[in-house]
């Protein structure tokens, strides 16, 4: 996946704004939304992908009856905006999607960069050469910085409920300490809705303040190729 900088929208205060975008603050309505999703990204169908890159902060734009774009802040760069295309299947209809973000000049003229996230590279290849784009500029952008650029582990469950060896010592130890403390264990199906997203704003909330305190800074300026 790619991003895109498109060239005028990140700065361009001169046009009025008539709509300010939608900001989510109950999840399971973004869950509706992306229910519909043509995306085959499967990040971009994740509510919980775009609460927790955004920290709490998501906003919708909503482009026709069934399709929108999602917004959030950039969590690692100061004032920079990302945009998701999660009902975009077409170069065509990208560009129709950037039409409707532009309609919102003033919001977007609040960050000092708005960068065109996680494009599938089809549509990004077309639109970086200018096809279907009539006379836009794009710039492609290395993501360097959001949590998912580094690479993840998956474990195998079966593993973890009998955790022998040497490898598996640092993990028993935190279990012990969890068990001492009286902290008891949920699974996530046994939650109500209020209660899963109180969890995962409190996760965010833990993650950003370790994350502080050992010194990551969340405020460093973009790279641009």
């Amino acid at each position: 996946m790619q991003h895109t900088r498109h060239g005028q929208l990140a700065r361009s205060e001169t046009a009025a704004l008539h709509d300010v975008p939608e900001r989510i603050d109950d999840f399971s309505r973004l869950r509706q939304i992306l229910s519909d999703s043509v995306t085959r990204d499967a990040y971009c169908r994740s509510p919980i992908y775009f609460d927790f890159t955004g920290r709490g902060e998501v906003w919708t734009v909503k482009c026709n009856d069934n399709s929108y774009l999602i917004l959030v802040p950039h969590p690692n760069i100061r004032n920079t905006l990302l945009v998701f295309f999660p009902f975009v299947s077409t170069a065509s209809e990208f560009m129709k999607q950037i039409e409707r973000l532009s309609s919102f000049s003033s919001f977007l003229a609040k960050y000092n960069e708005v960068l065109l996230a996680r494009i599938e590279q089809e549509i990004a290849e077309k639109v970086l050469a200018g096809i279907d784009c009539a006379n836009a500029r794009f710039q492609h952008v290395d993501e360097k910085k959001l949590d998912w650029v580094y690479p993840s582990y998956d474990l195998c469950v079966q593993s973890l409920l009998n955790p022998l060896g040497a490898k598996f010592s640092i993990y028993r130890n935190k279990i012990s300490k969890f068990r001492k403390q009286g902290i008891n264990i949920i699974a996530a199906g046994d939650m109500v809705p209020r209660e899963f997203r109180t969890a995962i704003a409190r996760i965010n909330k833990s993650r950003i303040r370790t994350k502080m305190n050992s010194g990551t800074s969340f405020c460093e300026d973009i790279t641009v190729s």
